[in-house]
């Protein structure tokens, strides 16, 4: 067992590894030009409560030299308030705004599908209703939309809820734009991304899965990653990025844990899913060492302490980019938390259990 643990954490130390040479990579070949054109998709449902920061960021955003088209909102039969709001805010603000609405159909894909049809700029930005961003955001990702770029993958890291989530969304902010800058693209976040229009029209990747209340994200990712001719690439720039709401509380962390690993289980994307479980494995032999071989013995000293060195690394740059250095004081209670996580996420998986989200059940039809 002491050996099987040092070869996962050997292979656990060569992804985390590959991740942070790769943020430095994407740091360092970061050029500014004029980029292509764009518009921005934004579908949201019962967003009242939480849309301001969003209007706010758009409102505050350098558009001067920009190429931004227009920005598209399409209602998912929202039935609060929110069409009235952004009603209002389109009265004042500097660019071309629409509203569209989602008839006979309904979820967030259709809804993605639905403004990305009615636009025609060569990029798509979608973004979620509750994000919120830097003035400067907008010109720097315009910068990246190179006409060789087919997908963008943005760093996204959450601006509240559960100190444990908001860490672990660094982490993996690291592990996605680090691998994806060496050509091993391993996860896109749904509340930003970025992607040509016509490659999107072509390769239809939500088309056998609008059943499927999950996964836009996930299920686009592996669209482009089939296609050839593809060239996913990630978007760094320091203390730029994409702010997002957390969950509140232990039971939403759990819940949307859940939600996210059920949607893996039918993206079937091979390295992903071998990465993924490698993660687990050395996450779970956190266990093993503290619990069922002496914690004080040499072998289970060498290896939490090179665990809890990486995790620590893959941290700091994060928190070196994104300016979160205050919370670093997290990360010992997060190296035996997260262990934990991630075990109740798996047995809940096993068990089947349902998850609601945005009111609807998640992931209750068959895969594809």
């Amino acid at each position: 067992m002491i050996l099987i643990g040092f070869i996962i954490l050997f292979v656990y130390a060569s992804i985390i590894g590959a991740a942070c040479l790769g943020f430095i990579k994407g740091i360092k070949h970061q050029h500014v030009k004029e980029g292509s054109d764009f518009s921005i998709v934004i579908a949201f449902r019962n967003e009242e409560e939480r849309i301001d920061d969003l209007l706010f960021s758009l409102e505050k955003s350098d558009l001067e030299q920009v190429n931004l088209d227009e920005v598209i909102f399409v209602n998912d039969h929202s039935l609060d308030r929110t069409v009235e709001k952004i009603e209002r805010w389109s009265n004042h603000n500097k660019f071309k705004v629409r509203i569209a609405h989602l008839n006979h159909d309904f979820g967030k894909k259709k809804a993605i599908h639905l403004g990305i049809k009615q636009v025609l700029s060569t990029y798509v930005l979608t973004l979620d209703a509750d994000v919120q961003f830097d003035s400067k955001f907008l010109l720097k990702m315009s910068q990246t939309l190179d006409a060789n770029h087919s997908l963008i993958i943005v760093p996204v890291i959450e601006k509240n809820g559960i100190i444990f989530s908001r860490i672990a969304s660094h982490a993996l902010t690291v592990l996605s734009v680090g691998l994806a800058s060496l050509g091993f693209p391993i996860n896109v976040n749904g509340a930003a991304s970025a992607f040509k229009r016509e490659e999107y029209i072509r390769l239809e990747p939500l088309k056998n899965n609008f059943q499927i209340s999950s996964g836009d994200d996930m299920f686009i990712l592996k669209a482009f990653l089939k296609f050839k001719g593809s060239e996913i690439k990630p978007f760094v720039s320091k203390g730029i990025h994409v702010l997002t709401d957390g969950p509140k509380n232990l039971s939403e962390f759990i819940s949307r844990g859940v939600r996210w690993s059920s949607k893996m289980k039918l993206i079937k994307l091979p390295l992903i899913n071998l990465i993924g479980i490698f993660i687990l494995l050395c996450n779970f032999y956190v266990f093993y060492f503290l619990f069922f071989n002496n914690p004080l013995s040499a072998a289970s000293l060498i290896w939490l302490s090179i665990k809890f060195v990486l995790d620590l690394m893959t941290l700091y740059f994060s928190f070196y980019l994104y300016d979160k250095k205050r919370i670093t004081i997290f990360a010992i209670p997060m190296f035996f938390i997260y262990p934990l996580y991630l075990q109740t996420v798996l047995i809940l998986n096993l068990f089947r259990i349902k998850t609601n989200w945005k009111d609807r059940p998640v992931l209750t039809t068959k895969s594809i």
